[in-house]
């Protein structure tokens, strides 16, 4: 399979991912698109695997934060089974006050075709971006 190719189906997936967090919530999304060994580098110690992400994620719900995103470019094995996406997201939630706030992010996920030929996450992370452009 071409790179091409791969690359537009994990892309695909990739919005499919975002279309579940605005529709559901960030936190359903998160845990129904990882693959059984998924990683998240976050905080100190990162969170490892399907159930500890369905876990820390469960809180994140769409009426406390509205995630989304979009994927911009990446790259993919001639393989057919791993690629990787890099994008811009928005997330409009409330800061400790209750006012509305935005923040922007760049991220970038890597996917693996599963055993079923379904896309999944095994890794994804984000930060900061300057703005609504990035990355």
């Amino acid at each position: 399979m071409a790179p091409a190719q791969v690359l537009e189906e994990a892309k695909a997936a990739d919005r499919a991912f975002s279309a579940r967090s605005t529709s559901e919530g960030m936190g359903k999304a998160f845990t129904a698109w990882a693959a059984e060994d998924a990683v998240l580098p976050l905080g100190s110690a990162g969170i490892f695997g399907h159930d500890a992400i369905a876990k820390a994620y469960a809180p994140f719900t769409l009426d406390k934060i509205d995630l989304r995103w979009e994927p911009v470019l990446g790259d993919a094995a001639g393989s057919g089974d791993l690629a990787y996406t890099v994008g811009r997201a928005v997330a409009t939630g409330k800061n400790e006050q209750g006012q509305p706030e935005v923040d922007h992010v760049k991220y970038l996920t890597v996917w693996r075709r599963q055993a079923d030929g379904q896309w999944r996450y095994v890794a994804d992370g984000g930060n900061s971006s300057p703005g609504p452009q990035g990355p």
